[in-house]
């Protein structure tokens, strides 16, 4: 199943505590994977540590979403650059 970009943010916002969005930025990061950023400050550059992301990776026809990891645990309301999103632990 796929979903949407909105979809997908209505899905983690309440785990990243990132709930209303003022800024939204998807990257297809080659066949299988993409990321989906988004913070709540309009004036975010893509190098502040304010963005809430998540990755996408498609197997054959299942979708996995992922948020970043800190010592393997999602981390509830950690934020992070945007510009760092291929190099995160998932």
């Amino acid at each position: 199943m796929s979903l949407s970009t909105g979809e997908v943010i209505s899905m983690f916002a309440a785990q990243t505590n990132v709930g209303q969005f003022a800024q939204v930025e998807v990257v297809v990061a080659g066949g299988a994977v993409t990321y989906i950023g988004w913070t709540t400050n309009p004036g975010a550059a893509t190098s502040d540590a304010e963005w809430a992301v998540v990755r996408a990776t498609t197997a054959a026809s299942d979708i996995s979403y992922e948020l970043p990891k800190e010592n393997g645990l999602a981390v509830k309301g950690e934020l992070h650059v945007w510009d760092d999103r291929a190099t995160l632990t998932y």
